[in-house]
């Protein structure tokens, strides 16, 4: 190959990374409005478009605490505290009779969700 088409296969290449790299960044942008422009009508009609953390319940528009998955919570998280995997917490937790919000079982993944969707969340519903 001589130097000239060593340049345009390079050139080439390049030129379809940046129409790849500039179509993902508009079909970004687009996602990312129309999840914008959904939340915002859903606001402006009361809709709630996310699920309370576990541990609350909607009330009207104020998150209010519910006694029973809040006590699971606190379980979980001592057992977690104490060194237990989150496997152990759902095998534990199951043990003792508990069910998640949708009336399954624990699981490991259930498990790990819930903790880091408390923290998560609630650092966001703290008033500011």
């Amino acid at each position: 190959m001589t130097e000239v088409q060593i340049d345009e296969m390079t050139y080439q290449d390049l030129h379809e990374s940046v129409q790849e790299e500039r179509i993902k960044e508009i079909r970004g942008n687009q996602t990312s409005k129309a999840r914008a422009v959904r939340a915002q009508k859903a606001q402006e009609r009361g809709y709630r478009i996310t699920n309370p953390p576990y541990g609350y319940r909607w009330d009207g528009n104020q998150l209010m605490p519910y006694a029973p998955e809040l006590e699971v919570l606190a379980l979980a998280q001592q057992l977690r505290t104490n060194g237990f995997t989150y496997q152990k917490i759902a095998d534990s937790l199951n043990a003792r009779g508990h069910f998640n919000r949708a009336g399954n079982t624990f699981t490991r993944q259930i498990v790990r969700q819930m903790l880091t969707y408390k923290r998560k969340s609630l650092v966001a519903l703290l008033p500011k």
